[in-house]
């Protein structure tokens, strides 16, 4: 740390204080919380197709998944292979003055991949919330709707980011905050992961009473039901208290959204993919208590004169 302040001062005459304090900050900071959660998102990623595979699922849910995670792998990838490279251009001469003219291509490219990350992770909340509603469409039909305004303001948003000069260190002070289409398209997936939020929720909560009301079902099922609608909650709490976060930084100028905008794509594809591995991993019903055999007995004998048999007795039955 000394060592780093040391250089900070003797370079003062390159470039004002607090450009080199932001060059410490973004590199080392950005850099290392941005690695970070790419290694984990990566090895969650695996775990992801591993278990899909494992576990068999049906078709068109296999497929979903799988876009799902690799295109978020993808984005991931591109966001932190963005911030490193140009992190590490900025640095190779230590004798010459720091070059900061990719600095807005390399912010376009983070802010591209943030817009991207949660039009998917959005879609596949909005496609988690169907399916839990047993395929209802009219159910959904709201939050398809602002949806499909929330992929519209993200293109817009996406198309006006070579209009924009950027944040340059050398005369801003502070880190300038979103445009309005940013804006707006943040307001809109906020208002989306709440509503499917409260959608799973109410699902979630109406079932385990139903589960719980019936006395002839395997008494860990519901047990078991519940668990993976805690996971699936917690993972979209904790998603809604992310963006909430970065939301706030961004329309504030703060200097913290540098490092929440770096990582927010491997920190959103981290949430979505601990939440699959996390309800994968959940103890299963049929290898952790015994089931619950019922027994159907018909109320009188079938009588088979057809065949010129007797009378029969139905054995019962097990299910």
């Amino acid at each position: 740390m000394y060592i780093l302040l040391g250089a900070g001062w003797i370079q003062s005459s390159l470039a004002p204080t607090h450009v080199l304090y932001y060059c410490f900050f973004h590199r080392y900071v950005s850099r290392s919380s941005g690695l970070c959660a790419y290694i984990a998102t990566f090895i969650k990623h695996i775990q992801i197709l591993v278990l899909v595979r494992r576990k068999k699922l049906p078709t068109k849910t296999f497929i979903y998944l799988s876009t799902a995670s690799f295109l978020l792998f993808v984005t991931a990838t591109v966001a932190v292979v963005a911030n490193l490279t140009f992190a590490t251009s900025i640095f190779k001469g230590s004798a010459e003055p720091i070059d900061f003219s990719k600095f807005s291509k390399t912010r376009n490219i983070g802010i591209g991949c943030i817009v991207v990350v949660l039009m998917i992770s959005d879609a596949f909340l909005l496609y988690r919330s169907y399916i839990l509603y047993n395929c209802q469409p009219f159910v959904v039909f709201l939050p398809l709707l602002v949806l499909v305004t929330e992929f519209g303001v993200g293109l817009w948003s996406i198309i006006s980011l070579p209009q924009k000069n950027g944040v340059d260190p050398w005369t801003d002070h502070q880190p300038k905050s979103l445009s309005s289409a940013e804006t707006i398209f943040g307001f809109i997936s906020f208002a989306v992961n709440v509503m499917c939020t409260g959608l799973i929720i109410a699902r979630l909560w109406r079932s385990h009473r139903q589960l719980s009301a019936s006395g002839v079902i395997n008494l860990q099922s519901p047990r078991t039901y519940v668990q993976v609608g805690v996971i699936i909650i917690n993972s979209a709490a904790i998603n809604l208290v992310w963006m909430w976060c970065v939301f706030v930084s961004s329309t504030t100028s703060s200097v913290v959204y540098e490092v929440f905008g770096n990582s927010f794509a491997c920190v959103t594809a981290l949430i979505f993919s601990t939440t699959i591995v996390s309800a994968s991993n959940a103890p299963s019903s049929e290898s952790s208590a015994p089931g619950t055999k019922l027994h159907f007995r018909p109320r009188s004998s079938v009588e088979l004169s057809s065949l010129g048999k007797a009378d029969k007795q139905v054995a019962p039955e097990e299910v």
